[in-house]
């Protein structure tokens, strides 16, 4: 099944929403004595701090101090993967994810790495291959059937997708960023009455995040409903703010619903898509 490019676009948003790694680091292996590992220790600590402050190019370079210091650990391998990774540098973030690999042919956290880039570059096939490769290693991955939904959903299989959702959360059933994937999937899929039920619930957990509530609002775009997206991103934007979305909802829909409707500023659209993920 084809998927056209407003589709993709709107994917974005489930794109984003499974980029969660959880706890798959690995721990350095290497020969060192205690004081190395304490030395290493405290490299790391220095180089997420810094990373956690904005500074990724810095992190960069602690991490690459700590490698060449300690070729075997694995802890700063990964690291530096996924920094580069965020620093959109994945060409480099899959050679280093490879090297965790010829250390640790099934590292959850690499193999997880590679397939974050590999979504990010638009590959879903390659992607998808690489995430079955996760739930064989682990079935009871649940970023790995989250991801693996996204993918599906990027190449159109959206019922496919659906049930790597659910899949999912049948392990997980109150995590977020599955439900809110699965309802915008039920959204590409024509499903708009299902996919408002899952994302109200979403929107309706306290202390969700704003993202939640247009996500909300985007499917009530989509499906035609006008004035209960107006009325949801109200509660977190000004009126100019509201007819810019309620715009671009429109564009969408007709992208998504009526696709032989040409739109042109697509790279516009992903943007305003992009900046509203999970």
């Amino acid at each position: 099944m084809s998927i056209s490019r407003g589709q993709r676009a709107v994917m974005a948003l489930a794109l984003a929403g499974s980029l969660f790694l959880g706890a798959c680091a690995g721990a350095a292996n290497g020969p060192e004595g205690a004081a190395d590992d304490s030395a290493l220790e405290r490299l790391m600590r220095v180089a997420a701090s810094t990373r956690a402050a904005g500074d990724s190019r810095s992190a960069v370079g602690i991490y690459r101090r700590a490698i060449v210091n300690y070729p075997e650990a694995v802890a700063p391998k990964l690291a530096l993967g996924e920094t580069l990774s965020d620093l959109t540098a994945y060409g480099e973030a899959v050679q280093i994810f490879n090297a965790v690999l010829a250390l640790e042919p099934k590292n959850v956290a690499a193999l997880h790495g590679i397939g974050k880039v590999l979504i990010a570059l638009d590959q879903p096939q390659r992607a998808l291959v690489n995430f079955d490769n996760l739930l064989s290693i682990d079935p009871g991955d649940v970023v790995a059937h989250n991801r693996r939904g996204v993918a599906l959903d990027m190449m159109g299989e959206h019922a496919r997708a659906q049930e790597s959702y659910l899949a999912g959360l049948a392990l997980a059933p109150n995590n977020a960023s599955l439900q809110n994937n699965y309802g915008l999937s039920l959204a590409l899929s024509g499903e708009f009455a299902q996919a408002v039920s899952v994302l109200r619930r979403v929107a309706a957990v306290p202390g969700a995040p704003e993202r939640s509530r247009h996500n909300l609002a985007l499917v009530y775009g989509l499906s035609g409903d006008t004035e209960a997206a107006a009325e949801i991103t109200s509660v977190d934007l000004n009126t100019e703010e509201v007819a810019g979305n309620l715009a671009y909802y429109a564009l969408l829909r007709k992208l998504v619903v009526t696709p032989e409707e040409q739109v042109q500023d697509h790279d516009a659209l992903k943007r305003f898509v992009g900046g509203g993920s999970y």
